[in-house]
């Protein structure tokens, strides 16, 4: 991901970056891996009216930025 030069510049709870969004097929598959592999969902699956509706959830990257995971509602992607 994102990596800054210099890491005392790293806030200690947002990262560099504020957060990044990443964008899966299948949320609910996405978030059982993520629980198998132990990755904390620190917010875990809601849906927002956002182009047509978006379902997601939030975990932290390596430098504590928020990675926003979601997947466009079926009513969206047509």
């Amino acid at each position: 991901l994102v990596c800054p030069a210099d890491l005392s510049r790293v806030v200690a709870v947002d990262g560099a970056v504020q957060h990044i969004a990443l964008l899966t097929d299948d949320l609910v598959k996405t978030a059982a891996a993520l629980r198998q592999r132990q990755v904390p969902i620190e917010e875990d699956i809601s849906e927002i009216d956002y182009e047509g509706g978006v379902r997601h959830l939030f975990i932290r990257g390596p430098s504590r930025e928020r990675v926003e995971i979601g997947e466009y509602l079926p009513r969206a992607a047509e």
